[in-house]
Parts: C-alpha cells; sequence; structure tokens
C-alpha cells in the first residue's frame, strides 16, 4: 500500500513546476487537495520540486471516507506528507467539528458538508471561508489547487477549483495568487477523407517518424509555444495530440489545413474532434484502463524508451499512445459519418408523409441521385479502408496494445454507435426501395396507359377503314 508513496504520477508537460526551476522562493505556499493520497498523485513533483526554498502547507478538504476508510486514510495521508517532507504543524485535514464552526462563525447556509464522494455537492463558499481561515491565520503567499477539470474529473477535485477561485475574488487588499494542475488532454481531429503522403511528409518536421503498419506519422516533441506535445496523424484523414490544451488547432492551421502544404484530400465542410483526458502513473499495477473520458497508462508499458524504428516494441509507452489514439481517430471520422447520415435523414423525413398522402415527392433524377448518396455511404462505412468494423491488422498481434485499442473503443461506445448508424442506413435503404418501387410502378402504370391508347387510337383508325370501304 505505501509503495505509492514511493512512485509518484508522472504529469508530462502538466504539473506546473515539474520541469522548470521555481520562479519564487522564501513563500509559503498552500496546496489546497480533496482527499487523501491526492497529495502524492497528483501534487507530488511539484512539491518536491519547491520545498526546499519555500514553506510547504497542505490543507486536505476530506478523510476520504466514502468507503468509510477515513481514518486509515488518514494515518496514511500523515505518513506520505512526512516522505513528502511537509512539517506535521503545517498540515490539516478538514474534519467535521472545524467545519461547523466555520458554518456557525461566518452564518453560511450549506447543502452539505465535504463528504467525500462522486455525488456530493461541496459548497464554494464553505471552501472560501475555510481557505480565508488558514491563509490569514498562517499568512500564506501562494495558493494551489486543481484545475476546473479536476485531472480525473473527479467534481471533489473540481470543487477545489471553484472554491478558491471564490476566495480569490472575495479578496479586495491582497491578492493570494492562485496556481492549479493542469488536466492534460488528447484530442483527435478529423478533417478529410485522407492525407496525401508525399505533401504530409514534406510538410512535417525532419524528425517525423512514418509508421507504416498503421499508415501514420508520429510527430514527438511538436511546439506549442514553450510545451511540447506527442502528435500522430493518420493517412486516413485524422490527427491526434497528447497533451495540447487550447492549442492544439495551431497543429491544424499551420500544417493540415494550410491550403499551400496542399495535405488534405476532400476535406470536409466542418472538422470534427473527439476529447479525452489522460494521466501517465507508473505507480498503478495495471497497464492500462479507461475510466469515462480519463485514459491512464501504467507501469505495464516502458516509459522511458523513445520510438526509434519503424517496428518498435509493442510495450513501448508511445504504442500505448498509437492504439488510444488510432481508437480515438475512428471515432472523429465516425463522428463526420454520423453527422451526414443524419442531414441526410432530414433531407428524405417528410417522404413517408408524402407517401401516405398517394404522392410521390421526388422525381426519378432526384431519387437516383439519393440512392447514390446512400450507396457511398455503405461503401465508406463497410469498404473503406477505415472501414469502422474490422480491428485493424497491427494488433492481431499485440495483445496488450489491442486492449487499449478496445477498451478505448468500449469507452467511446462504437458498437452501439455502428449499430445505430447501420440501423439508421437500413432505414433510409428501405425508404429508397419503396421510392424506387412506386416509381417503378407508376412508370409501369403510364405505360400501360399509353399502350392502352395506342391501341384504342389503332382501333378506331381500323373503323375508319372499315367504314370507308362499305
Amino acid at each position: 500500500m505505501f509503495m505509492c508513496f514511493v512512485f509518484f504520477i508522472i504529469w508530462r508537460n502538466t504539473s506546473f513546476l515539474v520541469h522548470f526551476k521555481p520562479w519564487f522562493s522564501n513563500k509559503k505556499v498552500l496546496f489546497l487537495i480533496a482527499h487523501p493520497d491526492d497529495e502524492v498523485m497528483f501534487f507530488g513533483p511539484s512539491i518536491l520540486q519547491i520545498k526546499n526554498d519555500n514553506e510547504i502547507y497542505l490543507v486536505c478538504l476530506s478523510t476520504g471516507n466514502a468507503e468509510g476508510l477515513g481514518e486509515i486514510r488518514k494515518k496514511e495521508f500523515i505518513k506520505s506528507c512526512n516522505i513528502l517532507g511537509i512539517l506535521p504543524q503545517n498540515i490539516k485535514i478538514i474534519e467535521n467539528e472545524f467545519l461547523n464552526n466555520i458554518i456557525s462563525s461566518y452564518k453560511l447556509t450549506i447543502i452539505s458538508q465535504l463528504q467525500d464522494s462522486m455525488t456530493s455537492y461541496w459548497d464554494s463558499n464553505l471552501i472560501s471561508q475555510l481557505l480565508l481561515e488558514i491563509i490569514v491565520e498562517k499568512n500564506i503567499d501562494i495558493l494551489v489547487t486543481f484545475d476546473n477539470l479536476g485531472i480525473s474529473k473527479h467534481p471533489n477535485h473540481v470543487a477545489c477549483y471553484y472554491g478558491a477561485m471564490s476566495f480569490f475574488d472575495s479578496l479586495e487588499i491582497r491578492k493570494v495568487p492562485v496556481y492549479v494542475l493542469t488536466t492534460s488532454k488528447v484530442i483527435a481531429f478529423s478533417t478529410a477523407e485522407s492525407y496525401d503522403f508525399l505533401n504530409l511528409k514534406r510538410a512535417l518536421p525532419e524528425n517525423a517518424i512514418y509508421l507504416p503498419k498503421n499508415g501514420a506519422f508520429y510527430l514527438p516533441k511538436w511546439s506549442f509555444d514553450t510545451h511540447f506535445h506527442d502528435i500522430f496523424i493518420f493517412l486516413s484523414g485524422s490527427f491526434v495530440t497528447w497533451g495540447s490544451i487550447e492549442k492544439s488547432e495551431d497543429f491544424l492551421n499551420t500544417i493540415i489545413c494550410n491550403k499551400l502544404n496542399k495535405i488534405e484530400i476532400n476535406p470536409y465542410n466542418e472538422y470534427k474532434k473527439e476529447t479525452f483526458y489522460y494521466k501517465i502513473d507508473k505507480s498503478t499495477k495495471t497497464s492500462i484502463s479507461v475510466q469515462k473520458d480519463l485514459i491512464v497508462i501504467g507501469n505495464d508499458f516502458n516509459h522511458d524508451k523513445l520510438l526509434n524504428s519503424e517496428t518498435p516494441s509493442p510495450d513501448n509507452i508511445i504504442m500505448a499512445q498509437l492504439s488510444f489514439a488510432q481508437s480515438l481517430a475512428r471515432s472523429s471520422k465516425l463522428a463526420v459519418l454520423e453527422d451526414e447520415l443524419e442531414n441526410y435523414l432530414n433531407n428524405v423525413k417528410t417522404i413517408p408523409d408524402s407517401l401516405a398522402s398517394g404522392k410521390i415527392p421526388l422525381k426519378r433524377r432526384e431519387i437516383i441521385q439519393k440512392t447514390g448518396i446512400l450507396l457511398r455511404f455503405r461503401q465508406y462505412f463497410n469498404l473503406n479502408p477505415e472501414n469502422f468494423l474490422d480491428l485493424p491488422e497491427f494488433y492481431w498481434e499485440n495483445m496488450k496494445l489491442e486492449e487499449c485499442y478496445l477498451k478505448t473503443n468500449e469507452a467511446l461506445d462504437m458498437n452501439l454507435r455502428l449499430n445505430i448508424v447501420n440501423t439508421k442506413l437500413n432505414y433510409a435503404t428501405e425508404l429508397q426501395i419503396t421510392l424506387r418501387e412506386v416509381l417503378s410502378e407508376n412508370t409501369a402504370h403510364r405505360l400501360e396507359l399509353i399502350i392502352t391508347c395506342l391501341i384504342f387510337i389503332e382501333v378506331i383508325f381500323a373503323l375508319g377503314s372499315y367504314f370507308d370501304i362499305i
């Protein structure tokens, strides 16, 4: 259990102090966390980086008693802080008695107290008053907490952020700076039906690595300002960035969508994107896990080995990222198809009512056009190399990477979405078949009328000839 105190979660490009020498010293720095173990799981690297030049304080808003283990977790928390080098007098776990004193002192109306739970609401005003009490008492200079996504999207983590912001907004004279640990994102963009291989290769930096078995380029350490992020570009018309927050679209605009590069083949009118959150956790015993929209890559993968060949080892962490990325890229491609199919169905949704009233709302040419569009959907969905239905061959011999790919598919509800798309395609196909049958029947009926008229005219002429002879 205590081995987790030896290893720390490594947040590449995210922990605000891990990679840089602290720009402040001789400060009192307060870390605001939600549960025991947050201090080591999320803020360990930052605490270790700044503790020698600053005085560290730690406030934990709950005992982590969601499963009745509050007392055990409190003891572990104290030992963890000791290993991190935080003085006992600088540690505070918020207990109910302290909470009640704050509530009565400031006459707060509180819906619920700070119970560790995925469904419990934590009042930001209460957290703000807690911070005010502690920061004034300890004369804190800097406050550090989670960002508005809470890293793992845990609502208690998110509540720490909004409580800190409420505290910051309440200050009128001495503003205490608030720093946040930013959540890492992996974002997939689907922008075109495919990318031109040669033009893409020319546009990418020289350090881009082509992976022929995946039909993808791997671009390590692409720079967004001062931060570096890994990017996977798939020739099927998608790319995936790891580690970027707002600026992942820089790559989209400067490389992919730059018309001078001529990379996109049949670009979409509107690109689609799929967003997940991730953390790289050397302390977890599992290789990978996907929790809703959070990807966790564990210690079964090689975290140090660089990707330096076209056939890298399947236990390389970059290959795990590639597997997740390929699944996300497919999901974003499927989102494009879903939107196009939805637009198609909206265009034909009045046809059943028209047929019910005995009218054919479309001409033969329009029916042929819509049938062609539908067949193109079917072809793209089933016969395209990115056909969504089959497991890519690359994963047949890599069970660990296959697990990454399939778990992401499951989190993205790919099977459910594919079934829904198939159902809609079947309905659209039945509608087109019905239209063609009705059109064929009408055509046959008109032909019968024409033939009948011709026979009638021929009979008239025959009768006229007969009477002339008489």
